[in-house]
């Protein structure tokens, strides 16, 4: 199995700092390499920086409530992550947010994931309203005989690693499946997007007007297509968000026409999801 350039980033504001040390704890249990990505703090940025970004024009036209500062500070997070990915010429990255808490099943993502073909977004976790589920498939990986003794981007417990490959083929052995969703998802806690993704996201959203994880139900727009690897290995930590949300609507019943609009554009654009997770196996 070819071994992935890959780095993990920890979305993490600088005045969390404990925060980043749980996030940071855990990672290190698991003997997994990461990075700390310092967020974009919406209280130390001047809104000439986020109206680079952030069209309240569109968002008027577009969306049903205007976006908070965090919110906007939030989007460009990802977006400079993005930049990241392609400046560093990754294959592709996994960006969690420290909201999350990361179960024993995280320490095999990296190995699911290369297995996967022509994917460009993937979600690692859905802990919201439950989305329909179209089509799933299961995901075959491989386990190295020392998984990452001799690959720095690889740190893994060689004792764990063995012992999750003398488990392949039985009853308890690690399984993941490859999920298609009719409408993916919101949140953006934790997913894996490839260098060909972030390039498209990039292109895409170089101005906008929702919230991140709304934009990314638009998957027409974007390009992406989002799929998600289940069972989670993870789960969102039960504090306060550090994102805020308006609820002074543009117009009354402004969200209902936005969710009457959302129905009508992805009924026209919705795609044969099971022909597509097809299409991202080996």
């Amino acid at each position: 199995m070819k071994s992935p350039n890959f780095k993990i980033f920890v979305i993490n504001l600088d005045r969390s700092a404990s925060r980043w040390e749980k996030m940071r704890a855990q990672l290190e249990d698991l003997g997994l390499p990461y990075e700390r990505f310092s967020a974009i703090d919406a209280q130390k940025v001047p809104d000439e920086f986020l109206n680079k970004y952030y069209s309240a024009k569109l968002n008027r036209e577009k969306y049903y409530v205007s976006l908070s500062k965090s919110e906007i500070a939030c989007y460009i997070s990802h977006l400079k992550l993005c930049e990241k990915i392609v400046a560093e010429n990754l294959d592709y990255a996994i960006i969690l947010e420290d909201d999350i808490v990361l179960n024993g099943l995280f320490k095999l993502v990296p190995f699911a994931l290369n297995s996967i073909k022509n994917w460009n977004y993937i979600k690692l976790i859905a802990p919201f309203k439950s989305k329909k589920i179209v089509s799933r498939e299961s995901v075959d990986f491989e386990f190295p005989a020392a998984c990452g003794t001799d690959n720095a981007a690889l740190k893994y417990d060689s004792n764990a690693c063995e012992a999750a490959a003398a488990t392949k083929g039985k009853a308890n052995s690690p399984k993941f499946e490859l999920v298609c969703w009719r409408k993916p998802p919101a949140g953006t806690q934790a997913y894996a997007i490839t260098k060909d993704g972030a390039s498209e996201f990039i292109s895409k959203r170089s101005r906008f007007y929702r919230p991140v994880d709304m934009d990314l139900q638009f998957t027409w727009e974007t390009n992406l297509e989002i799929m998600g690897l289940m069972p989670q290995s993870c789960e969102i930590v039960d504090i306060a968000s550090q994102i805020t949300r308006r609820k002074d609507y543009h117009y009354p019943f402004a969200r209902l026409f936005y969710k009457l609009k959302y129905i009508v554009c992805s009924l026209k654009n919705r795609r044969n999801a099971g022909a597509k997770i097809h299409s991202f196996k080996a």
